[in-house]
């Protein structure tokens, strides 16, 4: 929701980037060389800015946690090399994450939402959760492949370590229209993970993308997920990256 926000409304990037708590964050941003630069602006803003922002969109108060490394799945719109294979200068510092957490004992947010290029990957992921609630969150929404919740044991831990929802990306409702857009086998991994954490008392969250091959499986996969977890789909645009894709052929007209 906060990313569809920042593509409409368009967020001053000047406001982001004059803030010096964005400074030297986020590496080389290698790892958002095609992402949209609103986008970015919002993601990177200083807490203070994302929650001032968030509450001008008229959403529910809350902040974000950006946390970078490799990512777990190959989908053709995002896998650049810094998504894939980051320098280690990219992938986000302990010591940051406990700056950008910190500062929450002076807004006193209760909801912090965690993204990034699968932030349950990240080596600090578990000691950010344990800080989070620390500084005063109370709800913690993460956006995440669900694949480590196919574990067993993994969606109970995340639940009991405040994590309320889970926003989830799926392309079909089978194996064969999933897997070919994220570019390995996980359309399994995923169901099941979704099924544990809706299990543990999470409320799941599925969104896809409005893709010219995914286009005749739309209604299906609505039909699962609602069959499934009784629960719609959020279905989004494909966002222009040059670089990464033919957004003539992949996007549908």
């Amino acid at each position: 929701t906060v990313e569809a926000h920042a593509r409409e409304r368009r967020m001053n990037e000047d406001d982001v980037h004059s803030d010096p708590d964005c400074q030297g964050y986020y590496g080389s941003m290698a790892h958002m060389a095609d992402e949209d630069a609103h986008v970015v602006g919002v993601l990177t803003a200083s807490p203070a800015a994302q929650l001032a922002q968030i509450k001008a969109w008229g959403l529910p108060p809350a902040t974000l946690l950006l946390l970078m490394n490799a990512c777990e799945n190959r989908c053709f719109f995002c896998a650049n090399d810094g998504v894939l294979r980051p320098a280690p200068g990219d992938i986000t510092r302990r010591t940051d994450i406990e700056a950008r957490l910190h500062a929450n004992r002076g807004l006193g947010v209760s909801t912090l939402c965690i993204v990034g290029t699968e932030p349950s990957a990240h080596p600090d992921f578990d000691y950010a959760l344990q800080l989070s609630r620390e500084v005063g969150f109370e709800r913690i929404e993460l956006m995440t492949s669900g694949l480590r919740l196919a574990q067993p044991g993994v969606a109970e831990r995340w639940f009991d370590a405040g994590i309320c929802s889970v926003a989830v990306p799926l392309y079909g409702a089978t194996a064969a229209v999933h897997d070919a857009v994220v570019g390995m086998p996980s359309f399994e991994r995923t169901v099941t993970g979704l099924d544990r954490a809706q299990a543990a008392g999470m409320a799941v969250r599925v969104h896809t993308l409005a893709l010219t091959r995914t286009l005749p499986f739309l209604a299906g996969l609505v039909e699962f997920v609602h069959a499934r977890w009784a629960h719609p789909v959020a279905i989004a645009p494909v966002r222009p990256k040059e670089t990464l894709f033919d957004y003539a052929t992949q996007a549908p007209t």
